[in-house]
């Protein structure tokens, strides 16, 4: 699976949509797709994802209420990653904060 193509695709191929439109809002009303495959959660921008920040504990609630955690699993860290659809691609990241 590692070197997948298309982000899009791999969630579909290998994912398991996330609630009932798989769809969480952020507090900045920026849509994501939300995709479960084993332990890991993938969030899918609909658009552009310039400025973007995830509240944690707010994704964690989503997930709760869509059944799709418990509440008393372990959070065992992040990740960050991008892969261009087709040809090239670049990801500036000017700051990266957890707390």
């Amino acid at each position: 699976m590692r070197g997948h193509r298309n982000p899009r695709s791999f969630a579909k191929n290998y994912g398991k949509p996330v609630g009932t439109d798989e769809r969480f809002i952020d507090r900045a009303k920026r849509e994501w797709f939300v995709q479960l495959a084993g332990s890991y959660c993938m969030l899918l921008p609909s658009g552009p994802a310039l400025n973007a920040r995830v509240d944690g504990p707010e994704l964690f609630d989503f997930l709760q209420g869509a059944g799709s955690v418990i509440g008393s699993e372990v959070y065992p860290g992040t990740a960050l990653g991008v892969e261009p659809i087709s040809g090239a691609g670049v990801m500036q990241i000017n700051s990266f904060d957890v707390n």
